[in-house]
């Protein structure tokens, strides 16, 4: 989140208007945004990280997809 929104600013110096469909306009004071802002990523470990884990998980997948029509579809 913090990259994407120095990489939306960029080097703006405006404040930022935009509308919401349905609601109340917002205005984005760029100036307030200066901070120290540390991020840290959330640690999941059913997440596979590594060849065999990914290889392991489509292999799944694909054999699962033998009893699930709606899966047949989208590999096929």
């Amino acid at each position: 989140m913090r990259q994407a929104v120095r990489g939306e600013l960029g080097a703006a110096t405006e404040s930022i208007n935009e509308r919401i469909p349905g609601a109340d306009a917002i205005r984005l004071e760029v100036n307030d945004l200066k901070a120290n802002i540390l991020c840290f990523p959330e640690a999941n470990e059913n997440f596979p990280e590594t060849y065999t884990q990914k290889q392991n998980r489509l292999m799944g997948l694909l054999d699962g997809s033998a009893k699930n029509p709606a899966l047949q579809e989208v590999f096929f």
